[in-house]
């Protein structure tokens, strides 16, 4: 693929910095716009609740580190400019017009707040997202966290779509499930998400022409969640979840199904 002037769009977490370092090992990107996330700071309940809250982010930042660190001695293949995208700002004509600056021939996107006319006008076509779900069953935000919280560990995957007006409703491109272990957790199944869309963004960008879907596309746009909707009660729910064996169960059940339909 010529990735003379790809331009990434994507958030400031640790989860994004891994996503770039193994793009731009396998592509030069001319730039990488980084948009400021703030995650809402909703109130416990109860102490279990905050506990499971303050466990979850500190747990997650750990798991991502370690992702980090792994992918730290990757050679990239350029030096892209990397400019700062203020929370809110990234529809804004300051921005649009940096972005344009970069004659962008491919947008990729993940993890970045909806995109606007002012993309998707300019842009048909050349705006993909890697969408941490399979967007017919799940769309928004923590998609990986409710397919858990679901009881439903069979969905996680990631998706890479087009960009369209709506929010992760695009045609799909490449889609894929992960490979379940018993003693995964929500950080660990998390993070294989994160590994396998990272792999599919760039499976894509070498085979444009290629596509697959897991099950069936004909199905209703999948159920939308929101940040707002990610909880302190719903990841105390998901500790329950792991900490009474329910979800290692609901894991074996999938893997037999599995093994039983190839």
């Amino acid at each position: 693929m010529d990735a003379q002037n790809l331009v990434v769009i994507t958030s400031d977490q640790l989860r994004h910095r891994y996503f770039q370092n193994h793009l731009n090992a396998h592509f030069p990107v001319s730039a990488v716009f980084v948009e400021e996330c703030k995650y809402p700071s909703p109130v416990a309940t109860t102490d279990a609740e905050r506990q499971a809250w303050e466990s979850f982010f500190i747990r997650r930042a750990e798991y991502e580190q370690h992702l980090l660190s792994s992918c730290g001695n990757l050679s990239a293949k350029n030096t892209p400019e990397v400019l700062h995208i203020g929370q809110g700002k990234l529809n804004h004509p300051e921005t649009l017009e940096a972005v344009r600056n970069f004659h962008p021939s491919q947008i990729i996107v993940f993890g970045a707040s909806l995109l606007g006319p002012g993309y998707l006008s300019p842009y048909t076509n050349r705006v993909i997202n890697l969408h941490l779900g399979l967007s017919q069953y799940h769309r928004g935000a923590s998609c990986n966290f409710w397919s858990v919280h679901e009881g439903r560990p069979g969905l996680l995957g990631a998706t890479i779509h087009k960009v369209t007006s709506g929010i992760d409703t695009g045609e799909i491109i490449r889609q894929e499930t992960i490979q379940l272990d018993e003693n995964d957790d929500e950080q660990t199944l998390a993070g294989k998400t994160l590994i396998l869309g990272t792999r599919l963004v760039i499976e894509t960008l070498n085979n444009p022409t290629v596509r697959k879907i897991v099950g069936n596309r004909s199905k209703a746009n999948g159920k939308l969640y929101q940040m707002k909707d990610f909880t302190p009660r719903a990841t105390f729910e998901v500790r329950q979840l792991i900490g009474s064996g329910i979800l290692k169960q609901q894991i074996a059940t999938e893997n037999q199904t599995r093994k039983t339909s190839t």
